[in-house]
């Protein structure tokens, strides 16, 4: 596979996970396992210059498909979002900015409050805040202790951009 800066790294070992689509860079990637470095590694498909199949013990691909599926599995992240009751009527409108996204919805009905679970892989967590900016104030965030951080401190940034401290009520 050819590198960031053009070289070409020759006779890698590794064991083939699944084909991703990037979302954010509009790329497919091999999500692969390379058996010497004991490391989850994502190459461009377009970077991949050749490939070639070699035989492996069928409990040595079980071991590394099972330290594979564990590695995947520590790297989600969840989180919960809110949809603002006011904006109900939108679901649908939000639910496709989150089609890329597993994820689970539950509704209150004492509340009126639709709550939508995501899981996500941690290296996604940016495009998530970017799918949530775009919502605005259709949904804010109720749970996941990273989205919560980031979305205070670009609040913040905002606010300090503009002459506020927060506390004050915006001029109108």
């Amino acid at each position: 596979y050819r590198l960031k800066n053009g070289t070409v790294n020759e006779g890698q070992s590794g064991f083939p996970c699944k084909l991703e689509y990037s979302m954010v860079k509009r790329e497919w990637y091999l999500l692969w396992y390379h058996t010497r470095r004991h490391a989850l590694m994502a190459t461009k498909l377009a970077n991949i210059s050749s490939v070639e199949e070699k035989a492996m013990p069928a409990p040595v691909a079980e071991k590394l498909r099972q330290k594979v599926a564990d590695l995947l599995e520590s790297r989600k992240r969840q989180a919960v979002v809110e949809v603002v009751p006011a904006y109900n009527e939108e679901l649908s409108r939000i639910l496709y900015a989150f089609s890329c996204f597993e994820k689970e919805v539950s509704y209150d009905e004492a509340a009126d409050v639709y709550r939508i679970r995501l899981t996500f892989q941690a290296d996604e967590s940016e495009f998530v805040l970017s799918k949530i900016r775009f919502l605005g104030l259709r949904v804010r965030v109720k749970e996941g202790r990273y989205l919560l951080r980031r979305m205070a401190e670009a609040s913040s940034k905002a606010l300090a951009r503009y002459g506020q401290d927060g506390t004050a009520p915006l001029p109108e």
